[in-house]
């Protein structure tokens, strides 16, 4: 199964830009030595320290740039700060300027708890408009250390806000014994006038963020409406009775933009 946005582990130890980062602020780096970092720099405005030893800097691999009012990567971070856990928090400069999320919280500051070498992938939404820029930092603490790195992204152009409108999503079931998740009501529209609706993706995920069933419908017609009634998602695993599940749909036009609904479940 695949674990979306969770935790997973990983040996690189590049970003986009071939950097292993850690932060000039760092404190209490538990032994390294001053000479085992150099200055580089980053992103043509900030210069970091960058240390040669791999255990003791953080993994960022950012793209750079964010499309507005559109979910996608901000950044993958991985521990090569310690070989115990470190705590990663991620924050928006902002709080107005957008949404983050990983595979269990959301918000204008999402924390994740990393183990040595593994990674987490931290998306964004902004409310900015294209040419804008994303101010974000990252901060991250272990055994005897802590740093915090400043970033920013350029905001292009993405999602026509209020393209596409999600109406219903509803009577959701999940039934134990049977392997199946049932999405009773389920409606979405085309807003923008050019009818192309393209289709709505549906995934359950348990308690930990981790996909345990997927669907995909393709929307009938014009393309100017989906709608859906007792629609049965399989999955493999077992629908565990006394568990709550999250079920969320996406609607995609032919554009690329989005729409998406949540509810929750218990079986």
């Amino acid at each position: 199964m695949r674990r979306r946005g969770s935790p997973t582990r990983g040996t690189s130890s590049r970003t986009r830009r071939g950097l292993l980062l850690a932060g000039v602020a760092a404190l209490g780096l538990g032994g390294l030595e001053a000479g085992a970092y150099t200055s580089a720099d980053l992103n043509r405005s900030n210069s970091l320290g960058v240390a040669t030893d791999i255990d003791g800097v953080l993994g960022l691999d950012a793209p750079g740039s964010v499309s507005a009012n559109k979910r996608g990567t901000l950044a993958t971070i991985t521990n090569h700060l310690s070989a115990d856990s470190i705590t990663v928090t991620v924050s928006l400069a902002t709080a107005s300027e957008g949404t983050l999320y990983t595979a269990t919280d959301s918000g204008s500051s999402v924390t994740l708890s990393l183990l040595a070498d593994e990674s987490a992938t931290v998306e964004a939404e902004t409310t900015l408009g294209r040419g804008d820029t994303l101010a974000w930092s990252v901060s991250a603490s272990g055994p005897a250390t802590t740093l915090r790195l400043d970033r920013t992204s350029s905001v292009t152009r993405g999602n026509v806000k209020a393209a596409i409108r999600f109406k219903k999503l509803a009577k959701l079931r999940a039934n134990a014994g049977k392997g199946e998740f049932t999405v009773g009501q389920a409606q979405a529209q085309d807003r923008d006038g050019d009818d192309d609706l393209d289709r709505v993706e549906y995934l359950v995920t348990d308690p930990s963020g981790t996909e345990v069933a997927s669907a995909t419908e393709s929307v009938p017609g014009n393309g100017k409406q989906y709608k859906a009634r007792n629609l049965t998602i399989d999955t493999t695993e077992n629908v565990q009775r006394g568990t709550t599940y999250t079920i969320t749909a996406t609607a995609f036009d032919a554009d690329g933009n989005t729409a998406r609904e949540s509810g929750t479940v218990t079986a």
